[in-house]
């Protein structure tokens, strides 16, 4: 259930007693949701999860007294059984921050190319005092951040973030005027503040310990080469083998599910295939962006019918937005 939680957190070399910290977990939470808070030197955050599920801390973060080394994660990997049997690891019930832990130990900063996962991992280390963030490869996983003056404050919810930090800094106009002129082809890298921003998919933030900040890439798929040979009925093969699994490896059997659904051709056949998933629920709703009222003027943009074709098919109850 780790996926569900949210993220923030403040880094800083000295002691900071301001109440930024508490301001950005106020304005993240919602009623009814259950805090974690997390100290360790000079490392200060928290998590924000679902009162309805049963948390054991152990699932999100390692201290490690000893070496002085924390461990938070965020949300799934995927291959944890390969990742024990690469690591000849004896615990087959170790947490994903003790198993992330062990990577980091083994192969270093470059750990986080063997993991097949939504995630965000931090990793803080006192001697020599040290911070990194890394963001999984296709950017599932959302982080924010905002470094100024030797402080780095980091959320999962960057709109969060820029409401706690943004004291008597004004709005960055260029945000409003991108998303007021055409919202739906807005820039999704840019935040409220001009100081705010986004950690890109696949990449690692680092603070070192002379507070000097770095963002690079762990992941570089422009260095994969073309492969010559490759067929088409075996490129097809191959991606309806890696969608089947994508869809399979994300489907927690101990939760209710539901699924996107604009009747489009991607969100159709993950649709469908989320289903085949989850044939023992009963119901199984399928959200959909259109409006159940509202009539479209150009008919062939109306996705409505789509939707209900791919529902009856898959049997999924359609749900639409109401206005």
């Amino acid at each position: 259930l780790i996926s569900m939680a949210l993220l923030y957190g403040r880094f800083t070399p000295a002691a900071d007693e301001s109440n930024i910290v508490d301001a950005l977990s106020t304005s993240m939470r919602w009623p009814g949701a259950v805090e974690i808070k997390i100290k360790f030197y000079t490392f200060s955050g928290g998590l924000i999860l679902n009162e309805l599920f049963k948390i054991n801390l152990s699932e999100f973060v390692m201290k490690d007294e000893i070496n002085k080394v924390l461990v938070i994660v965020t949300g799934n990997i995927y291959n944890k059984d390969e990742l024990i049997t690469f690591l000849k690891l004896k615990d087959k019930n170790i947490s994903f921050p003790a198993l992330v832990f062990q990577l980091y130990e083994n192969l270093g900063t470059e750990f986080a190319n063997k993991i097949n996962g939504d995630f965000i991992i931090v990793i803080y280390e006192k001697e020599p005092e040290s911070l990194k963030i890394y963001r999984d490869h296709l950017g599932i996983r959302p982080i924010s951040y905002i470094n100024e003056e030797k402080k780095l404050w980091f959320a999962s919810d960057g709109i969060e973030l820029c409401k706690a930090l943004k004291g008597k800094e004004r709005i960055d106009k260029e945000y409003i005027y991108r998303y007021f002129k055409n919202a739906d082809k807005a820039d999704v890298n840019l935040l409220p503040l001009k100081t705010a921003n986004k950690l890109a998919p696949g990449s690692v933030l680092e603070i070192d310990s002379k507070y000097r900040l770095f963002v690079n890439k762990y992941w570089h798929p422009e260095t994969i080469k073309e492969e010559p040979t490759l067929t088409f009925s075996k490129a097809r093969d191959e991606l309806k083998v890696l969608l089947y699994d994508s869809v399979k490896i994300r489907a927690q059997q101990n939760l209710a599910a539901a699924t996107h659904l604009s009747g489009g051709l991607d969100s159709g056949i993950v649709a469908a295939l989320a289903r085949s998933s989850y044939s023992h629920q009963k119901t199984f709703y399928g959200f959909s962006w259109s409006s159940k009222d509202v009539q479209m003027p150009d008919k062939s943009l109306d996705e409505r019918k789509h939707v209900e074709a791919i529902g009856q098919k898959c049997n999924i109850d359609p749900v639409y937005i109401e206005f």
